[in-house]
């Protein structure tokens, strides 16, 4: 600034070379002072960038321990849950019969009525086959989509007397259905070719007639012998 004043009150120049002077002078200030905020920006950015850079690292130990402590409390918890037992019933269930999960879901079906490409069955849910919240398991909804909508397939004819492997079972559960409940379990065929069949099964609650799990079970089917 001084510089500037010093062209300023200088006489000996004429007023066009004052005026010229003054404003390159001004020019080189200005540049001058532009190039030292930007650097003083960029050695900021550098000493910001190498602290977030150096931060994390002090803390990535104790997170990763963290996260193995946790990993190995959920590892346990699931191997207790899949093996945990209730009193003396793991003995009791290693001297149930063979095949014995068909009976245990279907001992309460009741079949209502069998016509082509159908099938509707009802049952009044047994506590036998509540899960842990009181409402039906829904393996023993997989189950009833697997075995009733297997018995719809001969129903259109099938000369077979198996109904075939399962290829896929899906079933989606919509609602809850809970202990003394009088349901409905119906079957519907969806195609049945020579090597393969599509069954619909849909479960209601006969109260109200509200759908509460839809299933869909694809079958792969024995070739029928023309001997």
């Amino acid at each position: 600034m001084a510089a500037l004043k010093q062209i300023g009150t200088n006489k000996s120049l004429g007023h066009s070379k004052r005026h010229r002077a003054l404003t390159t002078r001004w020019h080189d200030l200005v540049d001058c002072k532009v190039f030292r905020v930007k650097r003083q920006t960029e050695n900021q950015k550098k000493r910001l960038g190498s602290k977030q850079e150096e931060q994390p690292n002090q803390y990535i130990p104790q997170i990763a321990s963290q996260r193995t402590k946790k990993g190995k409390m959920n590892l346990e918890s699931v191997k207790k849950y899949l093996e945990k037992r209730q009193g003396d019933t793991s003995s009791l269930v290693d001297e149930l019969p063979p095949r014995f999960l068909e009976p245990l879901v279907l001992n309460a079906l009741r079949v209502d009525l069998v016509e082509p490409g159908r099938v509707l069955c009802s049952m009044k849910i047994p506590p036998r086959l509540l899960n842990s919240g009181n409402s039906l398991h829904g393996g023993a909804t997989a189950t009833m989509v697997d075995v009733v909508g297997s018995a719809a397939i001969p129903t259109l004819g099938h000369l077979s007397g198996r109904t075939g492997v399962s290829v896929e079972i899906n079933v989606t559960y919509l609602d809850a259905a809970y202990a003394d409940e009088e349901i409905e379990i119906e079957a519907k065929t969806l195609r049945v070719g020579k090597a393969v069949a599509v069954v619909s099964v849909e479960f209601r609650k006969k109260k109200t007639g509200k759908i509460f799990a839809q299933g869909r079970h694809t079958k792969y089917l024995p070739a029928v012998s023309k001997m």
